[in-house]
């Protein structure tokens, strides 16, 4: 215990934190916190992170035939309150042409993933419709698909969209991939 101060009171003593070694890098707390949470998840056996019930993934689909599956989970780098619901979309490599999100119908989206990554985006815990766009004729991102999505409770959460099918392309769209020539069939050899 510390002296006894005027008034009767207990002096705290001011607590320094210890120097650092010279060139070490102090590790934020919350990157220390994501660090140790990976290595539970790690050590622990794949039924302690079975989804928790009614965050089944459900799917939507265009009258195009454009698939989206959306799942939810918990945010796990919610430390702090408030913690506005992240949205991220996964367009995979298998697609052709950037995927878009949104929460308006005008171009051009607030999110643009091109294939074969992801990114996030940080929406208000309000209802709103989420818009989807694809790439149409002409590379111009047009809306494939529109959600109506309902944030209010899902602070915290993060919710997963990945693009599985897209709508068949027209005959006439620009290729974004390799392109392979034309088949020309070789003739037969002349007999003497």
């Amino acid at each position: 215990m510390g002296p006894v101060g005027p008034g009767g009171y207990l002096e705290a003593k001011r607590c320094t934190p210890p120097r650092q070694a010279r060139g070490a890098a102090a590790v934020p707390l919350s990157k220390t916190i994501l660090l140790l949470r990976l290595l539970v998840a790690l050590t622990l056996p794949d039924e302690a992170y079975a989804e928790p019930p009614g965050l089944a993934a459900s799917r939507l689909q265009s009258a195009a035939g454009d698939i989206v599956v959306m799942s939810e989970a918990a945010r796990p780098d919610c430390t702090s309150a408030p913690c506005p619901p992240r949205i991220c979309l996964e367009n995979p490599a298998s697609n052709h042409g950037p995927k878009g999100l949104s929460n308006r119908r005008t171009p051009p989206p607030d999110l643009l993933v091109a294939p074969g990554s992801s990114a996030c985006l940080l929406l208000a815990a309000v209802r709103q419709t989420l818009v989807l766009w694809r790439q149409g004729e002409g590379r111009q991102m047009v809306p494939a698909l529109l959600a109506p999505l309902d944030l209010r409770n899902k602070a915290g959460h993060i919710i997963f969209l990945t693009w599985t099918a897209e709508a068949p392309r027209p005959e006439n769209a620009p290729q974004t991939g390799p392109q392979q020539p034309p088949h020309r069939p070789v003739p037969a050899p002349k007999e003497p």
